[in-house]
């Protein structure tokens, strides 16, 4: 698991703590796969002298050939669920998304 820090925003300032029980969205990116498959198959259809030129790929398709298995969703899933959250997949499997309390946010990740 690879935790994204607090990002600096001109204008922002912390305020302190966010009272736990405050429920905010959240979206869990889970890892690409098969990035040269896909820069290959973007280059196969793009090229004039290709075969399979003009023959674009569907969003389906791209996530099938980038998206993380099933395998790690349902451990995402199931470890948010081992802490009180009930998550789903994104419509492409590429996200994971749900909606807790800052609380149980807190104790998922520490």
């Amino acid at each position: 698991v690879v935790v994204q820090g607090a990002v600096e925003v001109a204008g922002w300032a912390r305020q302190g703590r966010v009272d736990p029980e405050i429920v905010v969205p959240v979206i869990l990116s889970l890892e690409n796969s098969n990035m040269q498959q896909l820069q290959d198959e973007v280059l196969a259809v793009s090229s004039p002298r290709s075969p399979r030129y003009g023959q674009h790929l569907t969003p389906g398709e791209i996530a099938a050939t980038t998206g993380p298995g099933p395998a790690a969703r349902k451990a995402v899933t199931s470890w948010l669920a081992s802490c009180g959250i009930e998550a789903v997949p994104s419509r492409w499997g590429e996200r994971i998304e749900f909606r807790a309390t800052v609380g149980q946010i807190e104790q998922a990740f520490s």
